[in-house]
Order: structure tokens, then sequence, then C-alpha cells
């Protein structure tokens, strides 16, 4: 039996955390429920017996292609050990057969699907388990699975998408910043000591280039060691649970970028949590499993907080509205939702119209960067040539005279 970890609030308010075994993590909920103990995160144990070692990554777009194929052939009436031996054959992702090889052994000894994938935490996420369970109970496999490979897909898409318009304006910032680098170090001191040997008193903006070109011929190492320090205390600083939430909100809240993660998460959230809720798995539970898909703890401990009030009899929306991350138009629709009985409509809905913007708001944004880039690189080749120009005006100038 699975071993999970949690941390939880117990009837008195206080926050208490241990382990527990369970069949799966909604039993784990269950067993804790009825000891008065209300988990805020459950996550199964890594040193769990049940937990099987992957020796790799299996890319997002194989793992989309498994489910879709897999829900095509349940959905065509093929028996589901039959459609992973036909799967493990086909899948392209050595790591991939390999599990599909495994699971498909613990499905013939007796294992549910979901247990069976519940193995690989780091191939398949909490709502994908969640999800095949649910299909496996309602009887709807096929239309769950479908489900499932369309988010996968729409993550997969938005990815390959932002990868494919980076690599021209990556590029070329490689490419200028090599030319810059080379113009420092070995064009303008050799133009310099020429300026110098004449005797010629340097205008300000040609010291400065001097002084920078200087600084990066003699000190680079010190510039670079400098930068590596401070990702380094920036991953130790994001390691701990304060320095990931204080960094998570602080994503969550600048200028552009904050809206873009914004949309985006909302839109994870809302999918999740309305194909859960459209399986039939109850609230809470439910967003105890869309806490642990999403990336961002700030937005987790907001989902923690509206499940408290939520125990307490509050409503979702109501929940939401106090955390200040949701839109009005969120949480309206999250309301109309609850007042008619179609939560999980409304939050697919939701979902449909944060991942329109979270599209348009990267095409736009991909846009921007181009010009924005250019523009820096202008600057940094003017103020060189200008740094460069001016002592020849000034040499004219002499001899003029």
């Amino acid at each position: 039996m699975p071993q999970f970890r949690y941390k939880a609030v117990n009837a008195s308010g206080a926050k208490v955390s241990g382990s527990i075994e369970g069949e799966s993590q909604a039993a784990a909920i269950k067993l804790l429920s009825l000891q008065g103990i209300f988990a805020t995160d459950l996550r199964i144990a890594e040193d769990s017996s049940k937990t099987a070692k992957v020796s790799g990554r299996v890319p997002m777009l194989e793992l989309a292609l498994f489910l879709r194929q897999m829900a095509t052939l349940i959905n065509s009436g093929v028996p589901l050990v039959q459609s992973l031996t036909i799967l493990e054959r086909q899948v392209a992702s050595g790591v991939l057969r390999e599990i599909i090889s495994q699971v498909c052994v613990e499905v013939q000894g007796g294992a549910d699907f979901s247990r069976a994938l519940g193995r690989y935490p780091k191939v398949f996420s909490p709502l994908i388990v969640s999800m095949v369970r649910v299909g496996e109970t309602g009887g709807v496999l096929g239309g769950i699975l479908n489900e499932l490979a369309g988010i996968t897909e729409r993550d997969q898409q938005t990815r390959s998408e932002v990868r494919a318009a980076m690599i021209y304006p990556v590029a070329v910032v490689m490419v200028g910043v090599l030319v810059v680098a080379l113009l420092m170090t070995m064009v303008v001191p050799k133009l310099m000591l020429v300026f110098s040997d004449m005797g010629m008193a340097l205008p300000v903006p040609t010291r400065m280039l001097l002084a920078i070109s200087a600084g990066v011929k003699s000190y680079w190492w010190a510039g670079a060691l400098t930068i590596a320090a401070l990702f380094a205390a920036l991953r130790f600083w994001r390691a701990t649970e304060d320095g990931r939430m204080k960094y998570d909100w602080m994503m969550l809240h600048l200028p552009v970028l904050g809206e873009l993660a914004k949309k985006a998460s909302i839109s994870r959230f809302s999918r999740a949590l309305g194909v859960l809720l459209g399986g039939g798995v109850p609230l809470l539970e439910s967003l105890l499993v869309v806490k642990g898909v999403l990336a961002n703890a700030a937005l987790g401990q907001l989902i923690d907080r509206a499940a408290a009030g939520l125990r307490e009899g509050g409503s979702l929306a109501r929940q939401l509205e106090k955390g200040r991350l949701f839109p009005p138009l969120v949480t309206h629709m999250v309301a109309v939702g609850e007042n008619t009985g179609n939560l999980d409509t409304m939050l697919v809905r939701v979902a449909e119209t944060y991942e329109w913007q979270t599209q348009q708001a990267i095409k736009v944004m991909l846009s921007l960067l181009m010009p924005v880039m250019i523009l820096a690189l202008a600057v940094v080749v003017a103020f060189i040539a200008l740094a460069l120009v001016l002592p020849l005006f000034s040499m004219n100038q002499q001899l003029m005279g």
C-alpha cells in the first residue's frame, strides 16, 4: 500500500504533518478526515516501495501522444491490457516504453490503471492519476484520457510556440554580445593606445569606454563568479519554503511577465478543477489535486486558504475573491457556477477564455521582444561608435588648427 506524506490542519486549527498509508490519494484524504485532520498537501512518499524509479524524462509530446492513442484504443473497444501492449511496441521514447511495460504487468496482475500510473509521479501528474481513477470508476476512461491528452497538448503547444519564437531573438543577442565583447577586449584597447600615444585629452564617453574595456578584460572572471554566486544564492533561497513563496508571489506581480504568469496559472487552475469536478471528484479533494499540479507556491497557498474557508462553510467564489489574485470576471463566473450547480462547466469556460488570453499575451510579448532587444543593442553599439569617433574629431580639429 502506498505511503503518503501530508501537511494538514487539525480540528483546533493547528498545523500538523506526518505520513499515512492508503490505497490511493483519495483514500488517504478520507482516512485523515475521519481523524479530524484536513490535508492541505498530500504527496506520495519518495521512499515508498510503490514509487518506481525513472531512468530519464518523458517528452511532453510523447506523453500527450500516448494519452491520445490510449483514448482512441479504449473508445474503439480494445481492452486496457491489449491497448497498453499495442502502444508499448509503438512509442518512440525508450523511457516511456519501459514505463508502459511495467504498467501493463501491474494491470495484468490485478492493479488499477490509475494506481499503476501513480507509481511514476515524475511522469504522470496528480491530475492525470486522479482523472484516470475517475474514468475507471465511472466507466468513461476513454473520454477522460481524451481530455487529459487535450490538456497536455495545449501545454506542449504553448511551450513549442515560445521556444520557436525565442530562437531568432536569442541568436541575435548572442551574436550582438559576442561582437561587443570582441570590440571591448581587442579593438578598443588598441585604438586607445593610439590615442594615448598622441597625448590627446580623451572625451568623457571615450574615457568611460576605456574604463569599461579595461574592467571587462581584467576582471571578467570576477563578473562571471558574481553572476554564478547570485544565481546559486537565488536557487538556494527558492529551495526554502518561505523563499519559494515570496519568489512566486513576485513573479505574479511583475509588470508584464506577471500578468502572463497569472493568466497561465488561472487557465491551468480552472481547466484542472473543472475537469475533476465534471468527473465527480469532490471539491475539497479536487482543490488538493489541483494544488499539486500548479507550479506557483503563492497560488498554492491561496488554494489552501480557499479549502479552509470551504470547510467552514464559505463559497469558493468568496474565498478566491479574498486572495486578490483572481480577477472579478473569474470570481463572478465561479459564483454563477456555484449558484446554478454548473461549477465545472463555468470553470471550463474560464479556462478557455484565459487560455486564449494567454496565447495572445505570449504573441504580443514576443512581437515586442525583438524590437526592444535590437534597440538595446543599437544603444550599446552607438555608444561604442561615439566613444571611438569623438577622438577622431578632436584629432582632425588639432590638425586643422
